[in-house]
């Protein structure tokens, strides 16, 4: 370590103080043996500040991971430190920045080129980024006077995503044409038509729909969808006000279980929130970009289900939707069902604390107070019509 500037702490700044009136009082009185306890005073503030100021010669390395956790499941940094002098090193600590805690690491004192490895745990409540470090090699004096800081590595990034539980995805069994015919007549089997988009490197030629590349003066190319792909539309309220916190992130872990359970499959999903987000994950994609969202959305104050239910009824139909919410009023509720009818399954979730909310029957509800309680019971329990606050 090198040497470094000192923060004086608050019982150095105490014992600096009383030192110099001591010594002022002495002096003033005329009473020499208060005079000598001043400077002695004094002498030992010096002291304690040249101690600490000279820091000891340690190699230090941090290491954090992993980089993409679950909230809720540790990610751990590991410090490995060496003493680099020829005598016996003093104990020391190393603390990490956390978000907006920080964790403190003890470093025993090492002998001549002894080293060490300390493990430790970052806690991971939310979602989100979180950011730790720099990590920071602190020393102090015995008596707690003078403080000296070095900073290690740079900040690092862990990315907390929503916790997955695991989950069976709800059942089609239907084949349908987006565009009339049945899927099992249809020169592809059930491969149907979608859309059109901008070719793009290894797409087969044949698909180019060459009308439309002549008349727009870029190479297009037909979208196909397989029809016998269950399909799910998963809505998620972002009121804050239909909320606690931590429901919140239980709904996220709700949304996140349902979407894991359809792409494990290799089924099309399409994510839609109230405060207008909307995302479409294609059957055999890995969804990457849907878990970024999922670890980073966050409550407002302006969702409005009746905004995602006009992005749903603009969407083809599905086989599935799973809307999940908090305490939903009557006029969220009637939003609801305006979604379901498009759909053969209609599943509403809702994270309440305990039972206020009122009782949707347009489809298949339940109300817990967690993600675990809700999911035990759609793993579980047959998905059966489920009344808030557990009874069925």
């Amino acid at each position: 370590m090198n040497r470094l500037g000192l923060r004086i702490t608050s019982v150095g700044t105490t014992v600096l103080a009383s030192g110099v009136s001591i010594l002022i009082l002495g002096y003033v009185l005329g009473y020499r043996s208060l005079s000598i306890a001043g400077v002695a005073v004094l002498l030992g503030v010096v002291i304690a500040a040249v101690s600490t100021m000279t820091v000891p010669q340690l190699d230090v390395a941090r290491v954090i991971e992993p980089q993409r956790v679950a909230r809720g499941n540790p990610a751990h940094g590991l410090v490995s430190v060496k003493n680099q002098q020829g005598h016996r090193s003093r104990a020391c600590s190393a603390i990490e920045v956390v978000g907006d805690r920080s964790v403190h690491v003890a470093i025993p004192a090492l002998g001549r080129r002894q080293s060490i490895a300390v493990a430790y745990e970052l806690v991971t409540h939310r979602r989100g980024e979180l950011l730790v470090g720099p990590l920071s090699i602190q020393r102090s004096d015995p008596f707690g006077l003078f403080e000296a800081n070095r900073m290690v590595g740079e900040k690092v990034s862990v990315l907390v995503e929503p916790n997955i539980y695991p989950l069976d995805p709800r059942p089609a069994g239907r084949l349908r044409h987006l565009e009339g015919p049945r899927s099992d007549k249809a020169s592809q089997g059930t491969m149907t038509f979608h859309s059109l988009r901008e070719y793009t490197l290894g797409d087969d030629i044949r698909r180019v729909h060459w009308r439309s590349s002549a008349r727009t003066g870029t190479l297009m190319v037909k979208e196909h969808v397989d029809t016998s792909l269950p399909s799910t539309v998963v809505v998620l309220d972002t009121n804050s006000a239909h909320y606690t916190a931590d429901l919140f992130e239980d709904a996220v872990d709700v949304v996140a279980s349902v979407v894991a359970a359809s792409q494990g499959r290799n089924f099309p999903v399409r994510f839609i929130t109230t405060s207008g987000s909307t995302l479409l994950v294609r059957a055999g994609q890995r969804g990457q970009e849907l878990r970024d969202v999922l670890a980073a959305v966050a409550p407002d104050d302006a969702g409005a289900m009746e905004r995602a239910t006009g992005e749903v009824l603009r969407c083809h139909d599905h086989d599935t939707i799973v809307v999940v919410g908090g305490l939903l009023n009557l006029e969220d509720l009637v939003q609801v069902s305006s979604m379901a009818r498009r759909f053969s399954n209609a599943i509403l979730v809702t994270l309440q604390p305990e039972q206020h909310g009122p009782l949707w029957n347009a489809g298949t509800h339940l109300n817990g107070d967690s993600a675990s309680n809700v999911l035990t019971r759609w793993q579980f329990g047959g998905l059966a019509d489920v009344a808030p606050g557990g009874s069925q």
